[in-house]
């Protein structure tokens, strides 16, 4: 028993070495090794309505306006609503260069107004799918380009949605296709695709 406040002591200095330790590792070693897990992202929107949707929502509510509030402000919304392929070149302008980093995500959403144009105008037959090539020749050129200028910032694609509605409902098939262009387009060029057309009506 004469030694037993010595084993106390001696395991009192034992803890506060471990926690220190940890301490130190934890909050330097790691940090060091991997680096801040702390990065500052930003995200950009390129396109449509589907990304730019104020008309359609309650003031407040659009997408953009909530991701702006969810990333402290690092959302910078171009799309536009009824923007077509040729038209998210002047999106893409407005991009300022300090912008392009590898901690930026691009979303494209762009497509449906042109098969709109194409088909419902036009009058074309739904059966046509072949209408669709050099649309879906006009959105590669335009990835291409979105990535050429932002080379070192990564892109999201985001296929269309199939409206319920009656007037728009008979565009499903061709929608499909569109949405499995752009499926076959991300898996050939390693991309990442969000499926709205799972989840949006």
């Amino acid at each position: 028993m004469k030694h037993f406040y010595l084993y106390i002591l001696l395991l009192c200095f034992i803890i506060i070495a471990v926690s220190t330790f940890t301490h130190y590792y934890k909050y330097y070693i790691l940090r060091e090794k991997f680096g801040n897990n702390k990065v500052d992202k930003t995200y950009i929107l390129l396109g449509d309505s589907i990304i730019k949707n104020n008309s359609y929502v309650k003031n407040g509510k659009g997408i953009d306006d909530i991701l702006s509030e969810k990333t402290d402000g690092n959302t910078h919304c171009y799309a536009k609503d009824d923007s077509t392929i040729v038209d998210i070149y002047s999106q893409l302008d407005l991009i300022p260069s300090e912008l392009n980093k590898k901690t930026t995500t691009i979303f494209l959403s762009v497509g449906g107004n042109d098969i709109l144009n194409n088909y419902g105008d036009k009058e074309v037959s739904i059966k046509d799918t072949k209408v669709l090539d050099p649309i879906f020749n006009a959105y590669k050129i335009l990835f291409k380009s979105i990535q050429t200028k932002m080379n070192e910032s990564k892109i999201i694609l985001i296929d269309i949605y199939y409206p319920t509605n009656i007037k728009l409902a008979q565009y499903k098939p061709i929608l499909k296709e569109w949405n499995k262009l752009i499926a076959d387009f991300a898996s050939t060029n390693n991309l990442q695709v969000i499926n709205i057309s799972n989840i949006l009506t």
